[in-house]
């Protein structure tokens, strides 16, 4: 059977839940199921394989959380290495020559500061180590996160949903939430444009499409809490004025998935 839930406290004395604990201890359960899936499999496989020693056994159940190289794993990996320190370079000769622009993972310092279309000097992020290491890096204020969620609906219409679609948590949730309250309550963008509420509109859609997700809104802190109830407001004042088409047909449905 899977491994439980370790007994730590997430309820102190007065009822009050502790969501970082209750997180940790989900994500460790998630995490624990997993491999006992993993290992399962791979007992299966090694029965069917008519391995001929315990040995070999035991390798492959050990094995059982790694994936297969391909070919090309190798040349792709020593590319990367070499593009990630041509860039590294890049940067450093950037700061050291003045307030050039700060790339976030393909939008410059002038995007973070609530204006500009995204640099095209990066591509967007393939997976969600790459995505994290723009996020808590490199966005280092909320108008920069926002900004950086705007590029990515707009150069990657579906990524961002595809990227969290399994490792959406309740803090990154919360983040996410701030970072679009203080661009479109905060003025971090031009949200006097109409069609700035249509965008938050998608893009709140778009995350409530990704897995378990009502069981992460439903653990949402005070602060991921007060910027929805912020964001949700500003969208109703913005459609008064817009009226119902384009994306604001996505409303009512986003609302009610929060």
């Amino acid at each position: 059977m899977p491994a439980k839930m370790a007994s730590r406290a997430v309820v102190d004395a007065d009822g009050n839940i502790d969501f970082s604990a209750l997180e940790g201890e989900l994500n460790s359960a998630v995490r624990a199921d997993l491999r006992y899936r993993q290992v399962d499999e791979a007992k299966k496989r090694a029965m069917y394989q008519k391995v001929e020693t315990y040995e070999e056994f035991e390798g492959l159940v050990k094995g059982a959380h790694l994936d297969p190289i391909n070919k090309r794993e190798p040349k792709e990996a020593d590319a990367s290495l070499k593009a990630g320190l041509r860039t590294a370079r890049h940067t450093k000769e950037q700061l050291e020559s003045g307030p050039a622009a700060t790339i976030l993972g393909g939008v410059d310092d002038a995007t973070a500061r609530g204006g500009g279309e995204a640099s095209a000097r990066e591509p967007p992020p393939k997976n969600i180590g790459e995505f994290n290491k723009a996020w808590k890096r490199t966005c280092t204020t909320d108008a920069a996160k926002y900004q950086y969620l705007r590029w990515l609906a707009d150069s990657s219409p579906g990524l961002l949903s595809t990227l969290l679609s399994a490792n959406l948590s309740f803090t990154l949730l919360d983040e996410v939430l701030v970072s679009v309250s203080a661009g479109l309550v905060g003025g971090a963008s031009s949200a006097a444009d109409e069609g700035e509420g249509e965008r938050v509109v998608e893009l709140l859609h778009e995350l409530s499409t990704v897995k378990r997700f009502q069981l992460t809104v439903g653990f949402l802190g005070a602060k991921g809490s007060s910027a929805l109830r912020d964001i949700f407001a500003r969208l109703e004042e913005l459609r008064g004025a817009a009226g119902d088409g384009g994306g604001w047909s996505l409303l009512a449905e986003t609302r009610r998935a929060y």
